[in-house]
């Protein structure tokens, strides 16, 4: 009984201040409105269409420009996978026009505004040139940095390294190549 009796004297003379209720009605409002389970790249779908540089080592003029779209869907927290078509146009006095289809596995570093990357992907490539047209692979790695500037839209720096190990003819794209581009993604929820 003293006990009870000490119990109901102390929580009577302890009475929260107002501003312990305000902190707490906070925390409790905080906790009720607290956002859901984050999903950022395992839940997206992206749309993406690049510009830049292609560089080539033989087969073709060195210096070119291209173009590409590409559809990149997240497989998890942290892999992307992308497909991607692309155009370069590499002129000079015999000029090559080098139609491509590439996928791509990505690592995504981090979920941040900047979201580094990087990732590796193969490509078959047509090459067209001197009225023939004929075909190579590639097997190229790729780094990047992404601004997201909102859920709905990026902006992107990448560089691809690839090399082409056969040369089955001459005046065909083989050895080194290099394409660095900037990248504008439309971003949209999977489900």
């Amino acid at each position: 009984m003293a006990l009870a009796q000490r119990a109901r004297a102390f929580f009577s003379a302890v009475r929260p201040s107002a501003a312990v209720r305000c902190v707490a009605a906070v925390a409790i409002a905080a906790l009720l409105v607290a956002p859901g389970t984050a999903r950022a790249y395992e839940e997206q779908i992206a749309l993406n269409v690049d510009a830049g540089y292609v560089y080539a080592q033989h087969g073709v003029p060195t210096h070119g420009v291209g173009v590409g779209v590409g559809a990149g869907i997240g497989l998890g927290d942290m892999f992307t996978l992308v497909l991607r078509g692309g155009y370069a146009g590499h002129p000079g006095e015999l000029p090559a026009h080098v139609l491509s289809a590439t996928a791509e596995l990505i690592y995504i570093v981090d979920i941040l505004t900047w979201v580094p990357f990087f990732g590796a992907g193969v490509d078959g490539h047509l090459i067209l040139r001197d009225g023939n047209a004929r075909g190579n692979v590639e097997f190229h790695g790729v780094l990047g940095l992404d601004y997201l500037h909102s859920r709905t839209l990026a902006f992107g720096l990448d560089v691809r390294v690839g090399y082409l190990p056969f040369e089955p003819t001459t005046n065909v794209l083989s050895g080194l190549r290099v394409q660095a581009g900037f990248r504008v993604s439309w971003l949209f929820s999977r489900w």
